[in-house]
């Protein structure tokens, strides 16, 4: 019988950013997607499932999303990938936070960058990289198999914001009809904030994708 991955859904930070750990239990390796914040609980949940960290992987660079960064390359050694288009954000990240009265420690450079159509792999599981532009112009997703990590693309029963910086509503309703809505309808979404949900559920229900129909020919 195949094991069954580890995923583990962590809300971090002021406004309860998730962050994920998703691995191979059988092969002990997985990775860190979106660290917002709370490094010693996503640690802890790296030990408490025996994870070697393959890489430290954020779907953008808002500052919700990358605070805890710096902690857990220093804990884990693990290679910080960033989107290709996020660089310039990422070094911005900090300083924004502040304006918003947070304080977050800066995240480091990247290690690497992610562009449309890497693979990332971690033991038998693979994520692909897809450019999903709108919330930001560098935001990409990670695909596996009968789910996606989708940061804040799209939420249960709701989208991501355009009116910060970088933020275009007609390219985010590209990307939801051309990246979200051509994936199966049973595959699991993992959104930035809030619970889980599929496409098939959005499709129907969700009012900014209800009649938004699909790119699928």
């Amino acid at each position: 019988m195949t094991a069954l991955p580890v995923l583990e859904q962590i809300p971090t930070g002021p406004i309860g950013t998730n962050c994920y750990v998703y691995g191979d239990a059988q092969a002990g390796r997985g990775w860190v997607i979106d660290p917002g914040e709370d490094p010693a609980v996503i640690a802890e949940v790296l030990r408490g499932h025996g994870l070697v960290v393959e890489a430290l992987v954020i779907t953008h660079a808002h500052w919700d999303h990358v605070g805890a960064v710096r902690t857990l390359r220093e804990l884990t050694g693990a290679p910080f990938l960033v989107p290709e288009g996020e660089v310039e954000d990422l070094r911005a990240a900090a300083t924004r936070a502040q304006l918003m009265g947070v304080y977050i420690d800066p995240p480091p450079e990247p290690d690497g960058l992610l562009r449309e159509g890497d693979v990332l792999r971690a033991g038998s599981l693979e994520l692909r990289v897809v450019h999903a532009p709108g919330h930001t112009p560098g935001h990409v997703i990670l695909v596996g198999d009968g789910l996606a990590f989708v940061g804040d693309v799209v939420f249960a029963g709701s989208v991501g914001r355009t009116d910060l910086p970088g933020g275009d509503w007609k390219t985010l309703e590209h990307t939801l009809r051309t990246k979200i809505l051509t994936l199966p309808d049973d595959t699991v979404l993992y959104p930035g904030h809030g619970p889980a949900t599929t496409v098939g559920r959005e499709r129907l229900s969700n009012p900014f994708l209800v009649g938004l129909g699909d790119a699928r020919g």
